[in-house]
């Protein structure tokens, strides 16, 4: 079974509340914003920047990233878990930005943070 079947449902609910944050103008400036959820075997579901919260779906806008997949072992036991964060939310936005691009769609060709009629 893979990842997305085996959290389909946590998946979905990440998406309903992304997309229900997203549409609301008085809590996101102009649509934009960062949503992630986790999971209990280490993985965490990123929003992708370059999207807007209201855009995301199940199947595009978002990264999944293993944090057992992480080589930490040069830093000390206790530093690893507040490392493991950073490290995961950096390629998170690394690998989304990698991806926009691949898919046609540059951050700087899209307007992120802009002025938006309401």
């Amino acid at each position: 079974m893979s990842f997305f079947s085996e959290n389909q449902q946590a998946l979905k609910d990440f998406v309903r509340m992304s997309q229900a944050v997203g549409a609301r103008a008085d809590y996101v400036q102009g649509g934009a914003g960062n949503t992630s959820v986790k999971f209990p075997d280490g993985k965490m579901a990123i929003k992708a920047s370059g999207f807007k919260l209201s855009d995301i779906q199940e199947s595009e806008a978002y990264a999944v990233l293993d944090a057992a997949a992480l080589d930490l072992e040069a830093y000390p036991g206790w530093l690893r878990a507040p490392v493991s964060a950073l490290v995961l939310n950096r390629l998170a936005a690394l690998y989304c930005d990698e991806m926009s691009y691949a898919m046609g769609h540059p951050i700087s060709s899209r307007r992120y943070m802009g002025v938006e009629k309401y």
